[in-house]
């Protein structure tokens, strides 16, 4: 298939929307109601029933580990393609990922505290930001500023794993990837095997299964996929966790796996299915392109919005209708200035990456006359 990477955009696109929305509907109650946490047959209402089958289809910790698992496969066909020694491949890759994550980083957080400014130039309520928190939030030690920027921090924090990874699957193949997939598993409980660094013990399972995507294994197993069997895997992904506690290992690891073969479908089968036309809608495309930028500028006019809106009554009662409202509003209002971000500091970090990490010809002297 020609276009197979097209379809892996739109996912990351409606990643990146549904943490909107998920953000939004548990903006007035907290990000630890009994609809979010507890599987729907414990719950006790036909509102929190209907708020547990609403935050499933846009739950931001599913969109995240497709975030992961995205990354882990793309990241290995970008090392695969990497020339030169191992030493080399590490200063460039580190180098490039670096430049992809930051530039955008530090200009959202410059927007946010200009923002803030205005707010205190005229005297309303706003997030306060300081030099302090500008600074520890730029550096990724705490997230005080944008707090989903912890995601980021799990992409710099991956890459000496990502390199190790890599390296046993040089020398083991799909059996060396695969003996990092039951070890991540096993640090979701023992966060010490991955240097007890933040969060990681949770998301570097989705990481190795990313990597497995890339692999011999995953191709054969799913590039006889149906379009009827895409379907099926992305309902699968969405609602496999329906019925679990949010956090559940078992029930995390299951959703990596639909999620994993999901993304392996979509990359190697050529059959055609809704899921694939509605992936590669333009409109899907766009938010696919400026995911990255819209996953940090969101968060902005998403406090832009609710500063206005004083947190009334009608949205602590009904979290769910106008959630999804602030949702969609922060979402249009969002994606122009995410174009522009894209645009400016996104491919600005990519190009910055290569051109750091470009071949340098030797300097030729001239012969002495």
């Amino acid at each position: 298939m020609q276009n197979r990477n097209v379809e892996l955009d739109g996912l990351r696109g409606l990643a990146a929307v549904a943490v909107v929305f998920y953000h939004a509907v548990l903006a007035p109650i907290g990000s630890s109601p009994a609809a979010l946490l507890q599987p729907i047959q414990s719950l006790s209402t036909i509102r929190d029933a209907v708020t547990k089958v609403a935050l499933t289809v846009v739950n931001g910790h599913s969109a995240v580990l497709l975030f992961f698992i995205l990354s882990g496969f793309v990241l290995t066909l970008s090392l695969d393609k990497t020339n030169g020694n191992a030493f080399s491949i590490i200063v460039k890759f580190t180098i490039r990922r670096v430049c992809r994550l930051y530039p955008c980083l530090i200009a959202s957080l410059l927007l946010l505290w200009a923002v803030s400014l205005i707010y205190q130039s005229v005297g309303a309520k706003f997030q306060v930001v300081t030099i302090d928190a500008f600074l520890q939030n730029a550096i990724l030690v705490k997230n005080v500023m944008i707090g989903p920027t912890h995601t980021i921090q799990v992409e710099l924090l991956v890459i000496p794993f990502m390199l190790a990874m890599f390296a046993t699957r040089a020398v083991f193949g799909t059996c060396g990837v695969l003996a990092w997939v039951v070890y991540s598993v096993i640090a979701m409980d023992y966060p010490n095997m991955v240097l007890n660094f933040p969060y990681l013990g949770d998301w570097l399972v989705a990481f190795a299964f990313g990597m497995l995507v890339a692999s011999p294994l995953a191709k054969n197993l799913t590039k006889g996929t149906s379009g009827i069997g895409i379907v099926v895997l992305t309902v699968a992904f969405v609602f496999c966790r329906l019925f679990s506690p949010l956090l559940d290992h078992t029930a995390v690891v299951t959703q990596i796996i639909a999620g994993t073969w999901l993304v392996a479908a979509l990359y190697y089968s050529s059959s055609d299915s809704s899921v694939r036309s509605f992936l590669g809608h333009p409109t899907v495309q766009l938010l696919g392109k400026i995911s990255y930028s819209l996953y940090l500028i969101n968060v902005i006019v998403m406090l832009v919005i609710l500063s206005f809106l004083h947190n009334p009554p009608i949205y602590r009662d009904m979290p769910l209708e106008i959630g999804l409202l602030v949702g969609l509003a922060t979402t249009l209002l969002s994606i122009p200035v995410s174009i522009l971000f894209e645009r400016w500091f996104e491919q600005g970090g990519v190009n910055l990456g290569r051109q750091l990490t470009k071949p340098r010809r030797p300097m030729a002297f001239a012969a002495a006359e």
